[in-house]
């Protein structure tokens, strides 16, 4: 994996990156090339909510398809466990 994140005001964040970064034998057997997956990202926190957006591929590399994936979290505060001194 290699990427980088670049954050604004921790509110917005923005990514890029490869992944799976290998070199493979072509079809005919004769001759090798890189592949890589590349993948860009966007992310945003308003307050406990952390919503993220990637376009990636999740797939077989001999495919390119691909995937629009979001995910949503949500961060509870901590509990407080009172002191029993």
């Amino acid at each position: 994996h290699l990427g980088i994140e670049a954050g604004y005001k921790d509110f917005i964040y923005l990514r890029a990156g490869v992944n799976n970064v290998q070199q493979a034998i072509a079809d005919d057997a004769t001759t090798e090339s890189w592949v890589l997956q590349p993948n860009l990202g966007v992310g945003v926190v308003i307050g406990p909510i952390h919503l993220d957006y990637a376009y990636t591929n999740i797939g077989n590399q001999a495919e390119v398809l691909y995937s629009h994936v979001v995910s949503l979290q949500l961060s509870m505060p901590s509990r407080q466990v009172p002191d029993q001194n």
